[in-house]
């Protein structure tokens, strides 16, 4: 370890050989960098690297010529990120984000070195009451199984997947056909509305530039509303 001098002879000392330990971390007195912190020892004092800095290429560590640079524990792996979340870089440290469409689980925070994420529910609607209908609910467990199977990496494919589960219920409503007009335009009214706030919810693990899905069968849907008297919509339509 090298200690940069720090010793000096008291006038009270002279003629004794007693020396006597200066400060030189004391404010005003301080000669190391301003990216460093200056550690005071007896016989000396060394400036360090903060942790999450390193010195810059060149530069010792320890001596008053010591100069740092942030280090990017993102980049070089130096971090403790759980695999659920993202590793953001700051200033001398770093963020363990949810990856979007992720949230914290109960109990931890987003941001913490010891954050896990799970996959936010981005498909809660459950029949209306009194609404019974077996191609409502094969679509239902089709959706649940994106749900659980769902990767940020993949949001492209569990987004097609639940665009094509839409896409097959328009084409065989099934046993949808039979249900009483006032129910099928709520069915119709509120499935739209949450599979518009799933496609919100999971486009957020998108790039930018994506924007357009296809289907196996080279097609491509579209779902619209119609305005219908009464407190609900018009039946979903396919073009």
């Amino acid at each position: 370890m090298t200690l940069c001098p720090s010793w000096e002879l008291p006038r009270e000392a002279e003629g004794t050989g007693r020396k006597q330990h200066v400060n030189e971390c004391a404010p005003g007195l301080n000669p190391c960098h301003k990216s460093t912190q200056c550690l005071n020892h007896k016989g000396g004092y060394q400036c360090r690297c903060r942790p999450g800095w390193k010195p810059v290429p060149g530069s010792p560590n320890g001596p008053n010529t010591t100069i740092c640079e942030d280090e990017d524990e993102c980049s070089s792996g130096w971090h403790q990120c759980h695999n659920s979340t993202i590793c953001h870089n700051t200033l001398g440290s770093y963020k363990c984000l949810c990856h979007p469409g992720w949230e914290p689980i109960p109990g931890r925070l987003n941001g913490r070195n010891n954050t896990v994420c799970q996959v936010k529910p981005f498909f809660t609607w459950l029949l209306p009451p009194g609404v019974k209908s077996q191609s409502l609910s094969r679509f239902f467990d089709k959706v649940q199984d994106l749900h659980r199977d769902f990767n940020p990496i993949t949001a492209k494919d569990t987004i097609q997947g639940l665009m094509q589960g839409v896409d097959e219920l328009l084409e065989t409503p099934g046993d949808l056909e039979t249900l009483p007009a006032s129910q099928k335009h709520c069915v119709a009214t509120h499935l739209l509305a949450e599979v518009e706030n799933a496609l919100i919810t999971l486009s957020r693990a998108l790039p930018e530039e994506t924007s357009t899905f296809s289907y196996s069968a080279g097609t491509r849907k579209s779902l619209g509303l119609r305005q219908a008297p009464g407190p609900c919509l018009a039946p979903l339509q396919s073009h």
